[in-house]
């Protein structure tokens, strides 16, 4: 399960990945990136779409009409929630193939999302929220990713 956490230019993430039926932990995976182009990006759900999508938004075809994501990405949209977040600092959540535009101060995905939006409450940062995320919620360890607009 995934925790990802967004808050003044500042994405953070866990990295454990369990197993839903036991919640036993095996191991861990990068879930945020920033990109070349500057964009910071995460995502939960299924490890292959995951992946996946990390690459796309890595990749020249990002955001480029004529090179839309990879349909392998949203093939299970219940097991697959992105978030984007540009330059500007303009949150996108990607549930399908076409973003959808967050205006909030802060956002959280991902297992403990109420965890960490209670965190954002009493002004957390996003570093913050992540650790009582991982404090709380069993299914969300590992070491604190942390990438930067």
């Amino acid at each position: 399960m995934t925790i990802i956490c967004y808050r003044n230019g500042i994405l953070a993430s866990d990295s454990l990945i369990t197993q839903i039926d036991s919640y036993s932990s095996y191991a861990s995976m990068n879930k945020i990136i920033k990109s070349k182009k500057g964009v910071l990006a995460g995502a939960c759900g299924n490890t292959y779409a995951v992946s996946e999508f990390l690459k796309y938004v890595d990749s020249d075809s990002y955001l480029n009409p004529n090179k839309p994501p990879p349909d392998s990405i949203f093939e299970d949209s219940s097991e697959f929630t992105g978030l984007t977040i540009n330059k500007n600092e303009e949150v996108f959540l990607w549930e399908i193939s076409n973003p959808v535009r967050i205006y909030a101060p802060y956002f959280a995905i991902g297992s403990g999302f109420e965890i960490a939006l209670g965190a954002f409450y009493m002004n957390a940062t996003a570093i913050e929220a992540v650790e009582a995320v991982k404090q709380h919620c069993k299914v969300c360890g590992g070491d604190t990713q942390i990438v930067r607009v």
